[in-house]
């Protein structure tokens, strides 16, 4: 199902909340004219003629990996890893410079990659690591 290829309703409308407004190839929209609890997911956005109370960008992977920095900079350099564990079917998400030092010891883990990785940049953001209008804007992080 398209679910565990995009980034999940909840993540998604926070990454809106703390700025993030890039476009995205498919979109979350919640509530229509007999249920405003519904959540559906939309293959494009059409906020004149789709009936829904909100809308949110349901990022894919690639999507989100764009908007990631490549490496941070605190005093070392810390560098994007991501790893996928076979024994327990979950990616791993996490900032480390060459010693194997872990930025801020933070890491994300979970099933679906796409939530890995949006719990990262909201970390990220919310941690004035990263920018959100940066993002917005396209520049390179």
């Amino acid at each position: 199902m398209i679910q565990s290829h995009i980034v999940n309703f909840d993540l998604s409308k926070r990454l809106h909340e703390l700025g993030v407004k890039k476009e995205s190839i498919f979109y979350w929209g919640k509530g229509d004219y007999q249920d405003k609890d519904k959540i559906w997911i939309l293959p494009f956005q059409d906020e004149e003629n789709w009936p829904h109370d909100e809308i949110y960008p349901a990022y894919i992977a690639a999507e989100i990996l764009g908007m990631l920095p490549c490496h941070i900079i605190d005093g070392k350099v810390f560098w994007l890893d991501i790893s996928k564990y076979d024994t327990k079917q979950y990616y791993k998400i996490f900032y480390a410079s060459y010693e194997r030092y872990y930025l801020n010891n933070f890491e994300f883990q979970d099933d679906n990659l796409c939530s890995a990785l949006a719990k990262m940049l909201i970390y990220l953001i919310e941690n004035k690591l990263v920018d959100a209008n940066k993002i917005n804007q396209g520049d390179k992080l």
